[in-house]
């Protein structure tokens, strides 16, 4: 369950529970991320006590300071525990050189279990295939087969320029996408080659509009970069080999 407080131009902000009520347990905050989205500051958290998630807070349950000074209006937001959200997800395929053999057909399983996750009615999918150059090789659709078989397409050919694509891919989704839940997945085989895009411009663009970065990766040596970027949007890094934690 994840929380947004948004005010506009706080330079430093100090968030806390204040309780209304004795409790048995002392409530826990677990925050997740803070994001700037100029001119509103996003905090994202969990919130649990006596190591039971909770889902009926109110704005009551929480005080915000700025510089120890109470902020009056800030937006909490919460999502529905109890109902499904239906997703929107870009599947970027890397079809570079470096893939060939055992990683592709690894990531073509990959593919397949993640399109198995989806409904077939509601969420909906776009396949991107990439290197140094991408294109949109199935457009969303919620129709599972034609996912399957632009997954199955792929190839190996040049080198994987990754921020491009993963730019390309969030303007593909920011364009296309309809559903509340939002992600771009990327499997690749783990090397960040050169692009015209930097981690920076990908990042920037992800948390502007609250899209979540994944990477699936065979390749772990830049591991920690890529952690970085998803984590800062609400995603994760995974090595390839961990498909059973997928």
């Amino acid at each position: 369950m994840a929380h947004g407080f948004c005010r506009q131009s706080l330079s430093m902000v100090l968030l806390a529970v204040a309780l209304v009520a004795p409790a048995v347990a002392q409530p826990t905050l677990d925050f997740k991320r803070v994001t700037l989205n100029h001119p509103t500051i996003e905090l994202y958290f969990t919130v649990t006590c006596g190591g039971v998630a909770q889902h009926n807070e109110t704005v009551d349950h929480f005080r915000v300071l700025e510089n120890g000074t109470a902020v009056d209006h800030f937006v909490l937001m919460c999502s529905d525990s109890t109902q499904p959200e239906h997703v929107s997800m870009v599947m970027l395929m890397d079809c570079s050189i470096w893939m060939m053999g055992e990683p592709l057909r690894r990531a073509r399983d990959l593919g397949h279990a993640l399109i198995d996750r989806l409904d077939g009615v509601t969420d909906e999918g776009t396949v991107m295939h990439f290197n140094n150059n991408y294109v949109v090789y199935q457009q969303v659709t919620s129709i599972k087969p034609m996912l399957y078989s632009a997954v199955d397409a792929i190839g190996t050919a040049g080198t994987p320029m990754v921020m491009d694509a993963f730019y390309a891919g969030i303007s593909e989704l920011l364009n296309t996408g309809t559903q509340r839940g939002r992600a771009v997945v990327l499997l690749t085989q783990g090397q960040i080659s050169p692009s015209t895009k930097t981690m920076q411009d990908v990042l920037s663009l992800a948390q502007r509009y609250h899209i979540a970065l994944f990477v699936v990766a065979v390749d772990t040596s830049q591991a920690a970069e890529y952690a970085v970027l998803c984590g800062q949007t609400g995603g994760k890094f995974y090595p390839l080999s961990d498909l059973v934690d997928l």
